[in-house]
């Protein structure tokens, strides 16, 4: 039986759906029970991310599908990810029963983390952030984490 955390890579549309997240966090639960393994969730948020930018009349531009977030946004963006979001996600996780951590990519120095491009902006290359993250921090913990994927300006 494994002992690395299991990561889960949550798309911020699932975040939409209470139904989806409380079903999620149930076979999270059993999962975590059985195999007595972390579990670490990374999420995105992108819809409240476009309702937060589109009620600051800022404008909300992407790439190759990937959201562009210039320097200016980053305390928006940083917001709607690791406090609303993440947010969100920890509470559906205390309902199915799981003791649960919320963390930004930037906390506690847990992640090294690389730009993914540089056009984009802040958004960083999510599987090395992850994986550095768990091999080094999270075989400690026992209890779930939901991280959001935006690095901060002043930590980059």
């Amino acid at each position: 039986m494994s002992t690395l955390p299991l990561v889960v890579k949550l798309g911020g549309a699932a975040l939409e759906c209470s139904e989806t997240l409380a079903k999620l966090f149930g076979a999270l639960q059993k999962v975590q029970q059985q195999s007595r393994r972390s579990i670490v969730v990374v999420h995105g948020g992108g819809y409240l991310v476009d309702e937060l930018l589109s009620k600051l009349s800022l404008e909300s531009t992407k790439k190759n599908g990937l959201r562009v977030t210039p320097a200016e946004q980053i305390p928006v963006v940083t917001g709607a990810l690791a406090g609303t979001a993440n947010k969100m996600l920890q509470g559906e996780a205390i309902k199915a029963g799981l003791q649960t951590v919320g963390l930004a990519l930037a906390d506690g120095g847990l992640c090294k983390v690389e730009q993914l491009d540089p056009e984009l902006g802040s958004v960083v290359k999510q599987p090395q952030a992850v994986q550095n993250c768990c091999k080094r921090s999270l075989p400690r913990i026992h209890c779930q984490l939901s991280v959001q994927s935006v690095l901060p300006k002043r930590v980059r």
